[in-house]
């Protein structure tokens, strides 16, 4: 069921990710000039308007609704972790080495978190989560698995292979970061909906009450 809640949070995610993508552009050599701006307002409608076109098709496809939400989060987590790095570069100079490690560390785990407490809360809110401790225990083990699985391609891709013939630092950094993110996310997907924030099992299967 579409909420009013869902149509603000889709603009607010269409918001930040459109505020994010202005240092992951600067850094990379794109000048957006004074359209730089008007990328919130129309990351924002678009969000909105996409949320509401899902909620329509899944009156056909039943999950569409929860799976567009699912992607909302992980434009959201994407941006952020683009961001965080992007912002650390243009701050620091630095787009390679063990600093960009440590960089990709800090983004990746800070779009994590993000992405745990959205999901948690919204994505899979009609979902009876264990939550507590227990929950936590999960996605901290997913969280862990994941880090290493992003930062480990990221370096792969960066330090390892490094950048191809004409492709500058910063460029081959951000390649780096989306293979990273192309790999983890299936584990994120399966990880999330399947390990963390699953149905508890039933405690047992009742017999049926015959009636007198």
């Amino acid at each position: 069921m579409l909420e009013r809640r869902d149509i603000f949070l889709g603009l607010l995610i269409g918001f930040v990710f459109g505020w994010l993508l202005i240092p992951i552009f600067s850094n990379i050599g794109v000048n957006l000039g004074g359209y730089a701006f008007f990328l919130p307002i129309a990351f924002a409608l678009f969000a909105a308007g996409a949320l509401f076109a899902a909620w329509i098709l899944a009156r056909w496809w039943a999950p569409l609704f929860q799976f567009s939400k699912f992607a909302a989060v992980g434009a959201l987590n994407f941006s952020i972790d683009f961001g965080v790095l992007n912002v650390l570069i243009l701050v620091t100079s630095i787009a390679a080495g063990l600093w960009f490690v440590v960089f990709k560390s800090i983004s990746v785990a800070v779009a994590i978190v993000n992405s745990y407490l959205w999901n948690k809360f919204w994505t899979f809110s009609d979902r009876q989560t264990k939550g507590g401790v227990t929950e936590f225990a999960e996605f901290l083990v997913i969280t862990l698995v994941g880090i290493g699985i992003n930062v480990g391609v990221a370096h792969l891709v960066v330090n390892i292979i490094g950048p191809l013939s004409g492709i500058g630092l910063n460029l081959w950094a951000n390649i780096g970061a989306l293979a990273s993110v192309a790999v983890t996310l299936f584990w994120n997907y399966f990880g999330y909906k399947y390990f963390v924030f699953k149905k508890p099992a039933s405690t047992a299967l009742q017999p049926p009450v015959v009636g007198a």
